[in-house]
């Protein structure tokens, strides 16, 4: 026999089962009396939904999809990006300092092929370990280097080391790849 504690009394349980039961009553009646899993603002396509289900069912259908039609369109506009594709960013950066493709390809340790794609493809995605390379090759302030991550995808994580050490890097202007490459050999980190 098991003796437990629920609400102020002590239930005393023969099973398993018996007890697997109780406890899940119990976080059921703690999840309904505190409103868990309900989103505090619920989006307007989701309660026009739940309006709609809630009308006569002949009226419901022809509600239903006008409903899915204008929510379709609101969620399509708001998985669109809004942000400037990263070769675009790479490239202005690279203008705005008046540097040759080749010199910071060569700079940062970078194939020319690979280069030459990032140039030509605005959808490019790159590894971060590239555009850390990029971003300690073109010499960027910590505000400029953020940008450019962001653009690709990535940011400086806050419990990676090597995220950390690049910031660092850039942040004391270390922007030697062989030197950074260093620092992380020595940290038990995978070099860049």
């Amino acid at each position: 026999m098991i003796l437990i504690y629920l609400r102020g009394e002590v239930v005393a349980l023969e099973t398993t089962n018996q007890k697997l039961l109780t406890i899940k009553t119990e976080i059921k009646k703690y999840i309904t009396e505190h409103h868990f899993w309900e989103p505090e603002e619920q989006p307007d396509f989701a309660c026009e939904i739940h309006r709609a289900y809630q009308k006569v069912p002949s009226a419901m259908a022809q509600e239903s999809r006008k409903i899915e039609d204008t929510s379709s369109e609101r969620y399509e506009e708001r998985i669109e990006p809004k942000v400037t594709p990263f070769s675009i960013i790479l490239f202005k950066l690279i203008d705005g300092r008046k540097l040759n493709d080749v010199a910071v390809y060569k700079k940062a340790q970078i194939d020319r092929k690979l280069f030459s794609k990032m140039r030509s493809d605005s959808e490019y995605k790159p590894s971060k370990e590239t555009v850390y390379r990029l971003l300690l090759a073109l010499e960027l302030s910590t505000k400029d280097a953020k940008e450019l991550l962001e653009a690709a995808g990535y940011s400086f994580g806050i419990t990676s080391k090597v995220d950390f050490i690049v910031r660092y890097c850039v942040e004391h202007q270390i922007y030697e790849i062989a030197m950074v490459n260093d620092i992380l050999f020595e940290n038990a980190q995978k070099t860049i």
